[in-house]
C-alpha cells in the first residue's frame, strides 16, 4: 500500500520537517533551516508554526520583508498565537533602523521649542 500524500500523513511529515528546521536553526544553519520550513509549508500550508519559524529565520538573516510576510501569514492562520505575536514584535527593532529613534530626535533642535512643558 502506498503512502498517503494528502491526509494526516502529510501533516506528520510537515511536522517532521518543521522539527528538523528548528534543530538546524538552533545550530545556526539558517539556509538549511529555511529549506526544511519551506518543505513543511509545502506539505501543510496551514501550519502557522512552520510559517512563524520560517519568519524567525528570515528575521535572523535580515530578510525583513520575507519575515514580515511569513509572520503575517502565521497570524492569519492562527490569530491568537502568542508566539507569532511575540516573534513579530521582537523582529521590529532591526526594521526600525530605517527611521530615527526618539532618542536621536530632539525638540530642542527646532527653533522656538525648548523641549520643556510650559
Amino acid at each position: 500500500m502506498g503512502r498517503d500524500t494528502k491526509g494526516p500523513d502529510k501533516v506528520v511529515r510537515s511536522d517532521e520537517h518543521n522539527s528538523r528546521g528548528i534543530e538546524l536553526a538552533d545550530r545556526g544553519w539558517l539556509d538549511e533551516a529555511v529549506k526544511e520550513f519551506k518543505k513543511a509549508i509545502e506539505l501543510d500550508p496551514s501550519s502557522a508554526h512552520a510559517h512563524d519559524n520560517l519568519a524567525t529565520v528570515y528575521s535572523e538573516k535580515k530578510a525583513l520583508a520575507q519575515a514580515l510576510e511569513e509572520y503575517l501569514t502565521a497570524l492569519r492562520l492562527e490569530p491568537d498565537s502568542p508566539t507569532a505575536h511575540y516573534n513579530l514584535a521582537a523582529s521590529w527593532p532591526p526594521m526600525r533602523t530605517r527611521w530615527p529613534s526618539s532618542s536621536t530626535r530632539s525638540h530642542r533642535s527646532r527653533p522656538g521649542v525648548s523641549g520643556r512643558a510650559p
